[in-house]
């Protein structure tokens, strides 16, 4: 971007990789072309600041900054981060794996080429009903908590699916004949 000209804003939220939640902590990065602009910048974003919150709460931001200092903490954090990342990464594996083992000859690759806490299933509205129906919850839009599996839950979950693909699928036959 920048070689094109192009100098982003980037906002980056650091509440869920920290587990500060209701702290809001997060950065602005701002890439100018020279150090004028960036003075420009940061005086725009002081206003904005001053007329939004005026003085933004310290107490997540001192976290953030002693885990960040802290070569302990620091270690202790990306290792905690490391298996967070790995059990989400294990969960769609075995959404995948049990959805593709009780609707054989269907792909759910697109669950494991997706990152984060959460996934996209694909499903419809008709579909996320069904699934609601057998106590499987997720937003209208198929969006589903990763982070919300685990080992007790994950094949049940992946039943309530293939069960609602199944059903409003033929539903939605019976309906056209």
């Amino acid at each position: 971007f920048v070689r094109r000209g192009l100098y982003p804003l980037i906002a980056c939220s650091f509440a869920k990789n920290m587990g500060l939640y209701g702290e809001r902590v997060g950065a602005l990065h701002v890439v100018t072309p020279d150090n004028l602009s960036a003075q420009a910048v940061l005086s725009h974003l002081k206003i904005i600041a001053r007329a939004t919150y005026s003085s933004p709460p310290q107490f997540g931001a001192m976290l953030a900054h002693l885990v960040m200092t802290d070569p302990v903490l620091r270690d202790l954090w990306e290792e905690e981060l490391s298996t967070m990342s790995d059990r989400i990464k294990s969960m769609r594996m075995s959404l995948r794996m049990n959805l593709e083992k009780k609707l054989p000859g269907s792909s759910w690759s697109h669950i494991t080429d997706q990152i984060g806490m959460f996934s996209y299933t694909g499903l419809t509205p008709a579909q996320v009903q069904c699934c609601a129906d057998q106590g499987v919850f997720m937003l209208n839009t198929g969006r589903i908590s990763i982070a919300g599996l685990n080992e007790r839950n994950v094949e049940y979950v992946a039943s309530a699916m293939a069960n609602a693909t199944k059903a409003c699928s033929a539903k939605q036959i019976g309906a056209k004949h």
